[in-house]
């Protein structure tokens, strides 16, 4: 089963996700197989592509911490750049953040956080746990500092960013 598409900016290619725990390159034109990843361990829940359309993250399903990662390529080499680990739970979604230019990623999970990382350093720069969400199941950035995400329990969060203060912090819901 597919479980995510994003179209490669500036090409003709997508990249998908799916349960075969594989991640491949779709050429439009022909909507052939380009190029398969290495396989993964556990099954690949979501995808973004960076804006400049260089990088594609993809998450990890997993469980009590094994697997739950988030793994960054490199689309020209097609190769893994990092790995990104400090989740316990499936990661259901990602995307790259638009921040002045920053290198940074963000990431939310069956485990009620969500995690905001330095894309080169691998470092998570700040996390925010929504106690009583259930499952995060879909992250989205618009502006500079505003997240959302979807969760099973308390329906759609939004979150503040503050690179300066390195903070993430839950101002509402809907």
């Amino acid at each position: 089963m597919v479980t995510d598409v994003k179209f490669i900016p500036d090409s003709n290619l997508i990249v998908q996700t799916g349960e075969d725990k594989e991640v491949r390159l779709f050429d439009t034109r022909s909507l052939n197989v380009v190029h398969s990843f290495q396989r993964k361990q556990y099954i690949q829940t979501c995808c973004d592509v960076s804006p400049d359309g260089v990088y594609c993250l993809t998450c990890s399903n997993g469980f009590g911490g094994n697997g739950c990662e988030a793994t960054l390529w490199d689309l020209r080499s097609r190769s893994i750049v990092h790995e990104y680990k400090g989740h316990t739970e499936a990661i259901d979604s990602c995307v790259f953040l638009p921040y002045n230019g920053t290198n940074l990623i963000a990431t939310a999970s069956r485990d009620f956080s969500v995690k905001i990382w330095d894309r080169d350093s691998k470092a998570c720069i700040c996390e925010c746990v929504i106690s009583g969400s259930g499952p995060l199941t879909s992250i989205l950035c618009y502006g500079e500092p505003c997240i959302i995400v979807s969760s099973f329990n308390l329906g759609i969060q939004h979150l503040r960013f503050s690179l300066q203060n390195q903070t993430l912090i839950k101002e509402g819901s809907f």
